[in-house]
């Protein structure tokens, strides 16, 4: 109830006083454009909001107090934190739908994925195991590591505070977490700057905290400027005159490569000036801080990154609770809780001024937004192809043809969903039209990638010459009318496969599938996180099906535990190891060498398992 006293802010429900106090932080400001998503406590929902047009979208349910998120690199997913349901929601952002849910700690509230979007770190806010079946024996730590193809808790990492939110450094290697009730208290006369709250410095691959530092009353939101050497947390109250009884909201500033960490400014904002969320441009160049206790957003200059300056204030809505910029830093969205409205501002101002302010949202008590990467799609506009009487089994007809050239457009070298090439084609809603799934060596439109179902003739069959030197062009030929208007989106492409098989279709409506394969190489990846404890990830790569056996041995060489030895299909591996013998007793602290052999083949690399 202390903390409940010393925000002096009136809810509208008992679940804004929870809000208020456990979930003041900010979701990771990611590269962005143009679509935001918004956890929204009160009614248990996210909208999306269009930054172009200033409309609300969407509103999916997800489920019991989503209180924080983040949105991957590619803007695909977002996981959503479920603070009171003690899960995370597993949203596909371009489908709208969800597509699990992954059980975490009590009350998870910060998270962050790392740059390589690989894996997110989940910060509880208290410690424990809620969910029936879990049968470990230690309870959920304070950071949680889950691999994101596995879905897996594959890390667990212990702090001495309460964390609250968390930021990943650029080198994805620590992460600076943020704990409102993990300082020394101080006491002291006149005006004074209070420490009741922390920040922790953990390392990630080590799977240990660092170093700490205390900070004031209830440090929240946490961000880490681009080059890595600072990170910039809000504290509720930072400073409190005694005399007269009046607090102050700061901003810290923390230099995260001495050692330990150290402070090296702090920014006061005024007196009942409690900010509550704060957002970093891309460029590294602004802050902005919303104030929840003075319906304001602030920006601070950090040209210097050791010294933000005040530069100036905007009005937004009531309680403003969370805000984050746009992909290049022209806009921001700011989610008023109270007045349930987003006001969205010009950036390119300063101090920035208020572009549009969208009400009449519903009653859902928007807290905390996150903007998603927009993939770099480009519209293009052609007349129907008049209708051609094509036979999909006969490729001696001529096809009519485009030839689309990318630009911009974001394409992984290397992207396997069950072993296919996959490139999504969505209509200007920005709701799936059809996914393109190479099989044998054409490429056909299914409703259904994973699953296999929903297969009909394609209106275009698509040949392939592009990511190939830099010539990005990719040659489309009709078999029926082709749309006169359509967006290329989420171009996840394959070098080197050709096609001109027109058997596609038959097939899968046969069940029988002629597979095409990137070929991967034979590859065994550091385990992660190294040294670790209670467990550990280990990835692999193989080029084809083969017999495979990964073992962990002792430095005397004798096996301690056999995690695969069975026949594995090509493409990327992951197992996890619970530092745990072929009994299922758990083995003592010291170095073990884990190895893979397939195809004749035999590599090997060491690990180390602390406690």
């Amino acid at each position: 109830m202390r903390q409940q006293e010393i925000l002096q802010v009136k809810r509208k429900s008992a679940l804004w006083i929870l809000a208020l106090v456990l979930l003041l932080f900010s979701a990771p400001v990611t590269e962005a454009e143009e679509i935001a998503v918004v956890a929204c406590p009160e009614g248990g929902v996210v909208q999306l909001v269009d930054l172009e047009t200033n409309t609300v979208i969407d509103e999916i349910k997800v489920g019991l107090f989503p209180g924080n998120l983040v949105v991957d690199k590619n803007g695909d997913y977002a996981y959503i934190a479920g603070a009171l349901s003690f899960d995370i929601t597993i949203l596909n952002v371009r489908t709208r739908q969800i597509e699990g849910k992954i059980a975490v700690g009590f009350v998870p509230t910060g998270l962050a994925l790392t740059p390589d979007g690989k894996y997110l770190l989940v910060a509880n806010s208290i410690k424990g195991r809620p969910h029936e079946g879990e049968t470990e024996e230690s309870p959920v730590k304070d950071i949680l590591i889950i691999n994101i193809l596995s879905k897996k808790i594959i890390g667990e990492i212990e702090t001495t505070g309460t964390p609250m939110d968390i930021a990943v450094t650029p080198d994805g290697q620590k992460a600076i977490v943020t704990e409102p009730m993990g300082g020394t208290p101080f006491f002291g006369t006149g005006r004074i700057a209070l420490a009741l709250g922390s920040a922790a410095l953990v390392d990630l691959v080590a799977g240990a905290e660092l170093s700490r530092l205390d900070l004031g009353i209830l440090p929240i939101a946490v961000v880490v400027h681009p080059l890595g050497q600072y990170a910039y947390i809000t504290n509720t109250i930072g400073l409190f005159d005694l005399n007269n009884l009046s607090a102050e909201g700061s901003v810290s500033v923390l230099d995260l490569t001495t050692d330990p960490i150290s402070l090296a400014a702090s920014v006061n904002l005024g007196i009942l000036a409690c900010p509550t969320d704060i957002a970093i441009s891309p460029d590294g160049k602004k802050l902005l801080v919303s104030i929840g206790t003075l319906n304001v957003v602030v920006e601070l200059n950090i040209l210097n990154p050791a010294n933000p300056v005040p530069v100036g204030f905007v009005g937004v809505g009531l309680v403003p609770m969370g805000i984050a910029f746009n992909g290049d830093g022209t806009k921001a969205i700011v989610a008023n809780a109270i007045e349930d409205s987003y006001t969205i501002l010009d950036t390119e101002n300063s101090p920035p001024a208020v572009a549009a302010t969208l009400a009449d949202i519903g009653d859902v008590g928007p807290m905390i937004p996150t903007v998603v990467p927009k993939i770099n799609t480009q519209v293009f506009e052609y007349d129907a192809v008049t209708e051609l009487p094509i036979d999909f089994n006969d490729f001696a007809t001529p096809f009519p043809q485009v030839d689309i050239t990318f630009e911009n457009v974001d394409v992984d070298l290397a992207y396997l969903t069950d072993a296919y090439l996959e490139i999504s084609f969505y209509d200007l809603d920005w709701t799936t039209e059809a996914t393109v799934k190479l099989n044998g060596n054409d490429i056909w439109l299914a409703k259904d990638l994973i699953a296999n179902e929903g297969w009909r003739k394609a209106r275009m069959r698509i040949n392939k010459n592009l990511v190939v030197s830099g010539a990005n062009v990719l040659t489309v030929k009709d078999a029926k009318n082709w749309p006169s208007r359509f967006i290329l989106g989420s171009a996840k492409l394959i070098l080197g496969v050709t096609m001109g098989n027109g058997n596609g279709a038959q097939l899968a409506n046969e069940g029988s599938l002629d597979k095409i394969v990137l070929k991967s190489s034979f590859k065994l990846y550091e385990n992660f996180p190294n040294p670790f404890n209670p467990s550990t990830e280990i990835q692999f790569d193989l080029p084809d099906q083969s017999h495979t056996v990964l073992k962990i041995v002792n430095m005397n060489g004798q096996t301690v535990r056999t995690l695969v030895d069975a026949e594995i299909g090509a493409g990327q591996h992951a197992v996890v190891w619970y530092g745990e013998n072929d009994q299922g007793q758990k083995v003592a602290s010291g170095s073990y060498i884990y190895y893979l052999e397939a195809e004749g083949q035999v590599v090997s690399k060491q690990m180390i398992l602390m406690k």
